[in-house]
């Protein structure tokens, strides 16, 4: 696997944000202890938003997630909560109306370091 250099000294911002018990998410972040088909079915929805994408991938690479997106939007939810690709205990926060959390700070981090875990696909 060839990881260039640049990503790793990129900076990005993290915005701290508070939203009330209003607020209506989509939460794929839940585990439930059984073999059922609707554990497995959201549990790879889960992995579809955590995958990272890439903006010079085609668009054929995200459509289902971004369909998703709008289903769950039409059905008057405010967002979705998934489980982080990078890091185990964490999640992400996916709103469709920033106005429904109030913004608290934003920090300055930069990339030091990830670490990738691959399995064999064929």
């Amino acid at each position: 696997m060839i990881i260039p250099k640049t990503i790793f000294w990129k900076k990005f911002h993290i915005k701290l944000l508070k939203w009330g018990h209003h607020v209506k998410l989509v939460d794929m972040t839940k585990e439930i202890d059984d073999h059922s088909i609707e554990n497995h079915i959201w549990k790879k929805i889960n992995e579809s938003f955590a995958k990272p994408t890439d903006p010079n991938f085609p668009v054929w690479d995200y459509c289902h997630t971004q369909y998703l997106s709008e289903v769950f939007k039409q059905q008057k939810y405010d967002g979705l909560r998934y489980k982080s690709a990078l890091n185990q205990v964490g999640f992400n926060v996916v709103l469709f109306n920033i106005e429904a959390a109030e913004f608290i700070k934003t920090e300055l981090h930069q990339l030091k370091k990830i670490k990738y875990i691959t399995t064999c696909c064929t």
